[in-house]
């Protein structure tokens, strides 16, 4: 079963994994790079921040014992609402994490009185119908960017 375990310093090593995995962010057009000396300022903008604003976690699988990805949301003015992320490693991909991630942080952004949910991802990623299947509604479209809701 998943559950969100939001990360101590030292485990951003885990994001680094994430985001330096060529596979896991084939999506992305390419890695980005996460060196140790950037973790404390990540760290101290998304971890452990007022929850009606922002929240980042990890996806945590309990029968493996391991992390499987990272969720997290943050109030973005210009769409006026909360944009949600999450990202699955490559190997764990189409086995429910993802799903259960998004889940998980919409029962957290519930106790913050968060309804809704926004999805901005770009023109012919795949994530387009990991959103749809668990329910965003296309809602708009820019020039790169399909802008996908869900109220909840």
């Amino acid at each position: 079963m998943a559950r969100l375990i939001i990360p101590e310093l030292a485990e951003m090593k885990y994001r680094k994994k994430l985001l330096e995995h060529e596979g896991t962010m084939a999506f992305h057009h390419g890695t980005i790079p996460f060196p140790e000396e950037k973790w404390q300022e990540f760290y101290d903008q998304w971890v452990g921040q007022d929850p009606s604003d922002r929240y980042f976690a990890y996806i945590y699988c309990g029968g493996c014992e391991d992390f499987t990805g990272m969720v997290s949301y943050h109030y973005d003015e210009s769409e006026k609402g909360h944009v949600v992320n999450v990202l699955v490693e490559k190997k764990r991909r189409h086995t429910g994490y993802g799903t259960s991630g998004i889940r998980l942080l919409q029962d957290v952004a519930k106790q913050q009185q968060i309804s809704r949910f926004i999805a901005p991802v770009e023109k012919g990623n795949d994530a387009a119908a990991f959103f749809e299947n668990l329910g965003f509604k296309k809602d708009h479209t820019t020039e790169d960017t399909v802008v996908y809701t869900i109220d909840f």
